[in-house]
């Protein structure tokens, strides 16, 4: 009579697992982002740095 608790349990084991997994993939995702974000923002600044002409005059500087 016991068995159904135990899978029971083990059911709730594997829910709470799951729970949890999904919480750290939540903040995966969040941390994904942020560096996305980042990523952008420092492509913007590099593209506004390519378009000033005094780096353009300098052939050095644009690779």
């Amino acid at each position: 009579m016991a068995l159904p608790f135990i899978l029971w349990g083990a059911a709730a084991l594997l829910a709470g697992t799951g729970v949890v997994k999904g919480i750290g993939a939540v903040s995966d995702f969040d941390d994904a982002k942020s560096l996305a974000s980042r990523r952008v923002d420092v492509m913007k600044t590099l593209k506004s740095v390519y378009k000033n002409p005094v780096i353009r005059l300098i052939p050095s500087l644009k690779n």
